[in-house]
């Protein structure tokens, strides 16, 4: 082995051990890729760097990091510690939508935290304490559909997937220009190879994607907002298929109405108070919303059209009959 390759050895086993986690020599032979002879070597290599290794032999026998053998503090301001611990411990707890492997964003947090001074990771943990998100959430988008997402994107290059909607699955080829944050949800914009027209797809409906080999030239984006865009899509606005607008109050805040209404892209807009929302949406049948609100199990005021005011009066009707 070179002495390159043993420095790069040292620090992934830097990286693994840092946050005191305890480690059993399989577990840090399969993360390392080395055999145990090497582990050990490396370990003893760490020791006399001046690393604390404390190993257990036996029964649940494993290594842990004690401690580094010096301070790195972050050269972070108050503000910008606590919101850096901030993020990671919302991106941990799903809030991104987001479905990090292997606990990483917990990881990244715990390490931030040891890596700061102790006034501002006094501040972080009492920011942190105080806390609560709720339980209501999107399903998190698994994390390694990103990195091909964006790869794609800086590279020009057609993604290829599966898309699943209410009316099927079917293959899509499209060349993403944006990934968008919305409505608590993460969507792919692109143009739709086959359709010749931009289209945007929900990741969390998304599989078996892939990065083609095929470069394209970027086709320039239609509007200047990309989020308006998508909005104007989901409303109906300068679209002239046959689609019924449907715009609903919904007696919840917008974080537990995008939860619930998870099977029908629409505009989720706070109410004054933020504790209810108006929610617009492009359906191509009333009783496909219907179905929906009826499994959703939220109060809700019909706003507009007329037209599903009656085909909720018709369905209560039904309903009140069944009892």
């Amino acid at each position: 082995m070179t002495e390159l390759s043993l420095g790069a050895r040292l620090l992934r086993l830097i990286s693994l051990m840092q946050d005191g986690s305890r480690w059993t020599a399989e577990e840090l032979e399969r993360a390392t890729g080395v055999p145990g002879r090497t582990l050990r070597r490396d370990l003893s290599a760490l020791k006399e760097l001046g690393y604390r290794i404390i190993s257990a032999r036996g029964p649940g026998g494993h290594y842990r990091l004690e401690r580094l053998p010096f301070e790195l503090p972050l050269p972070l301001q108050d503000d910008e510690a606590v919101a850096a611990v901030v993020s990671l411990h919302a991106a941990a707890q799903g809030i991104v939508g987001i479905d990090f492997p292997d606990g990483a964003a917990a990881r990244a947090e715990k390490r931030l935290l040891q890596s700061l001074s102790a006034a501002e990771r006094r501040k972080a943990n009492q920011a942190v304490a105080a806390l609560e998100f709720s339980a209501d959430r999107e399903r998190p988008v698994d994390s390694s559909t990103f990195p091909l997402v964006y790869r794609a994107i800086s590279e020009h290059r057609e993604l290829s997937f599966n898309h699943h909607g209410h009316s099927g699955s079917l293959k899509r080829s499209v060349e993403p220009a944006r990934l968008v944050s919305m409505n608590h949800r993460w969507y792919v914009h692109g143009w739709d190879r086959d359709r010749r027209d931009w289209r945007t797809f929900r990741l969390d409906r998304i599989s078996e994607m892939e990065v083609t080999g095929n470069k394209f030239v970027p086709t320039p984006l239609s509007q200047g907002d990309v989020v308006e865009s998508i909005k104007a899509s989901f409303t109906g606005d300068g679209d002239e298929r046959t689609y019924h607008l449907v715009t609903l109050e919904l007696d919840a805040d917008p974080a537990t109405a995008a939860s619930s209404l998870h099977r029908i892209d629409g505009a989720l807009e706070p109410t004054c108070d933020g504790s209810r929302t108006r929610y617009s949406a492009l359906v191509d049948s009333h009783e496909w919303l219907l179905t929906v609100l009826v499994l959703s199990d939220l109060d809700f005021t019909v706003i507009d059209p007329p037209e599903f005011q009656d085909a909720v009066a018709r369905t209560a009707a039904r309903f009140g009959r069944a009892t």
